[in-house]
């Protein structure tokens, strides 16, 4: 046996990844829910913030939040 390089490695594993996750489309449209209503949620929050100190710092902070909504997205 010998090791593949990276590229053919990545196809396969995609090809597999994808299959599970097609089989099983109950988990895929959680997983958007969970990541796309959230992030819509918090940016129509903070939309149009003034461009002042605590404005900046309101925006920093939703993308830091838009942020931890996709990270921590439960992955099975």
């Amino acid at each position: 046996m010998y090791a593949v390089g990276f590229s053919t490695q990545f196809v396969e594993c995609f090809k597999r990844v994808w299959q599970q996750y097609w089989r099983s489309p109950t988990y895929i449209y959680s997983k958007l829910t969970m990541s796309i209503l959230p992030t819509l949620f918090i940016g129509f929050s903070f939309f149009k913030a003034d461009n002042s100190q605590q404005g900046l710092q309101n925006q920093m902070f939703a993308v830091f939040m838009i942020f931890m909504c996709v990270v921590s997205v439960p992955s099975a």
